[in-house]
């Protein structure tokens, strides 16, 4: 064991050294320490480091991430242990004024936030789905993605609730809620949290659950991911869940008008049984020639009864049921949204994301004016989908920092643009993203999902959080009174900004001391 542990150090020298033979001078000068203690730190760690000029790098910097602009990180730390979790934040410290940094888990931050020019700390590594001998219970490492969790859980035919795409990371994507397609039926990703374990800036552990460490229970599930500390795992809560019927139903845009007034009216927050999970689209079906309303769904139950239950919809319109299927979850969520148009060559595709929560039955008229907006986008791939809510989602059975309950919907907007569309260029696709946004919040409650960030929002405290906003800043001070943990859209105190909303309501918090966990 110590001949290969060795052996692992020697290789990881030698990949350091030809990393820094492959530094540029003008990259080099971006480190803030010398060669030997690069060489120190690469020997402190378990896991491997990555540097600008390395083949890996450009791929290793973008990750999963379509967010234009993105920085180019000095160095990024693949971390293999929670020791090196602890290591780079110890580093961080010590070169605070000269390096900043951002943790990663899956990548995929609308903004780019999880990339900084400073070191990048990705935790993808840290990957680990433990389920619990009577089966009441997973615990997740921070650093697993949404596609091994339900694959790892499909085996013992439980479930979590979580979004659709299988390669967002478990850790983000719970702290900033997490919806998917069975949120209706069982709640968000962080309604089913029971414990967590987190990595404060000073290095040490806690554990915070409903006993200990509470507020920042409360405060990590839902409230917004990478301010408050490095989250290491999740304990959840799992249901039982066998197979179930999916499908996937199409209406000619135009009629979407028609259909969408009797889904809020029916289907939604107080109509039709929790059990049917859907969410709806506008977009170009592969292949064809005109936009489609798609609604997409999933019902926990057989396929006779999920029949009966959209039986009114098919009424509506002329729709088509492009496709069905009966199968477990791990394979529904893919064959669901494939549907889509997708733009080709991702290498040189970006994206930017809006996002606002609709919390009121509009009229057929109203539907109509968006519906003719979102007919001008400027490229076939531009897209808008409305995640639905109601049942579960709007009843969590404890409570947390998500306030998004009370709606109807979230509806997002999805803007590529490709320097090499010229009719689609960055100015087209930011100007269309704008103006939906603008005619959207005539009919929002003034909220959006913290889960799809844009940076343009100067009201975002609002926004995310509410009147949450006082009692999660006072756990950001408890936990990180130093602002370690920070980017543009952090748990800061409001500023001067002009025209923004504040809430007035006090934190529901008082003073306790931080619990540590044993050894700490």
């Amino acid at each position: 064991m110590a001949m290969l542990t060795n052996a692992n150090l020697a290789l990881r020298q030698q990949q350091l050294r030809q990393s820094l033979s492959r530094l540029p001078d003008d990259e080099r000068c971006r480190l803030p320490f010398s060669d030997e203690e690069l060489k120190a730190f690469q020997q402190s760690l378990q896991g491997r480091i990555v540097l600008p000029g390395d083949p890996a790098y450009p791929q290793d910097r973008k990750g999963h991430s379509l967010a234009p602009d993105l920085p180019y990180p000095c160095i990024i730390v693949y971390c293999a242990a929670e020791a090196d979790v602890a290591t780079c934040l110890a580093t961080v410290r010590q070169y605070r004024d000269q390096l900043t940094f951002a943790v990663r888990s899956g990548g995929h931050s609308n903004t780019g936030y999880s990339v900084v020019d400073g070191m990048v700390i990705d935790i993808s590594n840290l990957n680990g789905v433990f389920v619990s001998p009577d089966q009441t219970t997973a615990v997740v490492q921070a650093g697993a993605n949404l596609g091994l969790v339900n694959a790892e859980l499909d085996l013992y035919r439980l479930h979590v609730p979580g979004g659709e795409c299988a390669t967002v990371g478990v850790a983000g994507h719970m702290q900033g809620g997490g919806y998917g397609f069975t949120s209706r039926t069982f709640g968000l990703n962080c309604d089913r949290v029971e414990r967590i374990r987190v990595m404060l800036a000073n290095g040490k552990i806690v554990i915070a659950d409903e006993t200990q460490n509470a507020d920042l229970y409360w405060a990590m599930r839902g409230g917004t991911g990478g301010t408050l500390g490095i989250l290491l795992d999740v304990e959840y809560r799992t249901v039982q869940l066998g197979d179930l019927w999916a499908f996937v139903l199409q209406w000619p845009i135009d009629q979407a008008a028609q259909v969408l007034p009797e889904l809020q009216n029916n289907y939604i927050r107080t109509g039709l049984t929790p059990k049917l999970g859907y969410q709806c689209a506008f977009s170009r079906v592969q292949g064809a020639d005109d936009c489609s309303f798609l609604l997409m769904g999933m019902y926990n139950g057989p396929k006779a009864t999920g029949e009966t239950l959209i039986a009114p919809l098919m009424t509506l319109g002329t729709p088509t049921l492009l496709q069905e299927q009966v199968a477990r979850y791990k394979n529904l969520s893919d064959f669901l949204l494939n549907w889509w148009e997708i733009p080709p060559d991702l290498e040189t595709v970006f994206e930017i994301k809006q996002s606002n929560y609709i919390a009121r039955t509009l009229s057929p008229e109203e539907w109509t004016e968006i519906i003719n907006y979102y007919k001008t986008t400027p490229n076939i791939y531009n897209l808008c989908a409305l995640e639905v809510y109601g049942g579960a989602a709007s009843s969590p059975q404890r409570p947390n920092a998500f306030i998004h309950r009370d709606v109807d919907f979230d509806f997002f907007i999805d803007s590529f643009f490709s320097e090499k569309w010229p009719e689609s260029g960055r100015k087209a696709a930011e100007e269309w993203l704008a103006g939906f946004n603008q005619l959207l919040e005539k009919y929002a409650n003034g909220h959006k999902y913290q889960n799809y960030p844009n940076r343009n929002n100067i009201n975002y405290r609002w926004n995310y959080w509410g009147d949450a906003f006082n009692s999660l800043l006072f756990v950001k001070a408890k936990y990180d009174p130093t602002n370690l943990f920070s980017n543009e859209q952090g748990l800061t105190p409001y500023g001067q900004e002009a025209n923004i909303q504040r809430s007035l309501v006090p934190s529901q918090f008082k003073d306790e001391a931080i619990a540590y966990a044993p050894g700490q």
